[in-house]
């Protein structure tokens, strides 16, 4: 009792009353939503506060005071008592005051994962270690590993991440996260993700390109340790100028590339000029075949199918500039107007493109950085930025692009060089009932081709057993007539 006899308050045993006025919540509160506080304040009416908060001074003369425990009784209380029962706390330094908070609202009420993730941090940044964190809280290291790593993630990314796509994120997304060692990319991962199963599969993606670069990298000085040169020739593994060391090359991803199997297949080979290169992620090994067969006089047969090869090249330039077009198009898009557009006409633009990209059998992709696209020659890491935060509509109208414009599928061209008329009713339809209300309209050339009049394609010549069919048919006809 002596300890409180200058103090202006009430003392009851070690119970000071102290008004609302010199109190105030502590800036290093790890709980920072209080919860709902209604059923607290109707308590609190009815039987005042029946357990006192624990304060610490501010000043020397003690006329201001931090609250330690009690945050929610303090909040609830507003309006309706004026003073309130407190134990004071002195001699207690920042690190114990974090530390008394963060163990008192754990015990009392589960905080939220990132609460708890800076709360850990403070205590870090305090001079307490893992070991020590974990005996204070009773919570394992490792779980506090996996708060500590939230705490390195900006607490408004989190927060802008979950209120833009409705996503609350769960530790098991958080944990996932902490697979990409860089904190940059990390965050990148987050801002670019809508939802769990998207999270996960930028991770993996990230991963497997991580592995594969790491490998190319052990490769590369490898391949210059033994002589290999790299191939400039596309064509390296298919083509006839060259002869593999290994039939199936070497995957960069999983475990990596054999070393070993490398340096023995660079030792029995006798030719001085060794030529490596890497599609998506194989790397090939080959030398030049030297004995070159002599060239042989071009047939009629091998001049008419180079001249049906040009006009297949020539059709996919001119899908090309039909992608550009697309692309640029659906880019000139008011966003805004997008919005704006009745919503009767809104959904029926949005299921002419569903069954759009149905019907490309490409489905949903929200990633462009795989595939190789005609069209566009600009970096398709810059396509992700243009794709976020777009209207749903638009964002289907790339998705559109994106199957039409994949230079492995929907060719123009048939096998037998005639016109591919599923690719091309889906191009057409693609602008008929999308594009062309926005806008686009197309040369002549590029309006033949799509409507398969282009002389590039061959003309779609029945077979002999179609011959044979209709020639039966039309004596079948005759003899119908003759008998009338």
């Amino acid at each position: 009792m002596e300890f409180y006899k200058d103090l202006p308050y009430q003392v009851n045993g070690k119970i000071v009353m102290i008004p609302r006025g010199c109190l105030e919540p502590h800036p290093d509160n790890p709980r920072k939503d209080l919860g709902d506080l209604t059923e607290l304040r109707e308590s609190i009416k009815a039987n005042g506060i029946m357990q006192n908060l624990t304060v610490v001074p501010v000043n020397k003369d003690w006329t201001k005071f931090r609250i330690l425990i009690g945050h929610r009784r303090f909040a609830a209380s507003e309006g309706v008592i004026d003073t309130l029962p407190c134990a004071i706390a002195s001699d207690i330094d920042q690190k114990e005051q974090v530390s008394i908070m963060l163990c008192e609202n754990i015990q009392r009420s589960d905080l939220t994962y990132i609460e708890q993730a800076h709360g850990f941090q403070m205590m870090l940044d305090l001079g307490d270690e893992i070991k020590d964190i974990s005996n204070k809280t009773g919570f394992s290291t490792q779980t506090i590993k996996h708060r500590l790593a939230i705490a390195e993630l900006p607490e408004d990314l989190i927060k802008e991440v979950s209120e833009n796509n409705n996503w609350q994120l769960t530790m098991n997304d958080f944990i996932e996260l902490e697979k990409v060692e860089d904190l940059e990319e990390r965050q990148k991962i987050l801002e670019d993700s809508v939802c769990s199963e998207d999270l996960f599969d930028n991770v993996a993606q990230y991963i497997r390109e991580a592995t594969c670069n790491k490998n190319y990298e052990k490769l590369v000085e490898l391949f210059n340790e033994l002589g290999f040169q790299e191939s400039r020739d596309m064509t390296m593994a298919w083509s006839g100028k060259y002869k593999r060391l290994v039939e199936g090359g070497f995957n960069l991803e999983g475990f990596g590339p054999d070393f070993k199997r490398i340096k023995e297949l660079a030792a029995k080979t006798s030719e001085k000029v060794m030529y490596y290169r890497t599609y998506f992620t194989t790397v090939y090994l080959a030398v030049e075949i030297k004995d070159k067969p002599e060239k042989k006089e071009k047939t009629p047969e091998d001049l008419e199918r180079e001249r049906k090869q040009a006009n297949m090249k020539k059709v996919e330039v001119m899908r090309a500039q039909l992608c550009d077009e697309y692309f640029s198009c659906i880019n000139r898009i008011d966003n805004k107007e997008l919005i704006k557009t009745k919503e009767r006409d809104q959904l029926d633009l949005i299921k002419n493109l569903f069954e759009l990209i149905e019907r490309g059998e490409d489905g949903i992709v929200s990633n462009f950085n795989y595939g190789n696209y005609v069209g566009k020659e600009k970096d398709l890491k810059d396509l992700t930025n243009i794709y976020k935060g777009l209207p749903l509509a638009k964002r289907l109208m790339f998705q559109v692009w994106h199957s039409l414009a994949d230079q492995y599928r929907h060719k123009l061209t048939e096998w037998n060089y005639t016109a591919n008329t599923d690719a091309l009713n889906l191009h057409r339809d693609f602008i008929d009932n999308v594009l062309y209300h926005f806008g686009l309209r197309l040369e002549d050339e590029l309006d033949d081709l799509l409507w398969g009049e282009s002389e590039l394609f061959e003309p779609d010549v029945p077979d002999e057993e179609d011959y044979e069919d209709e020639e039966d048919y039309e004596d079948e006809e005759e003899e119908e007539e003759a008998d009338e």
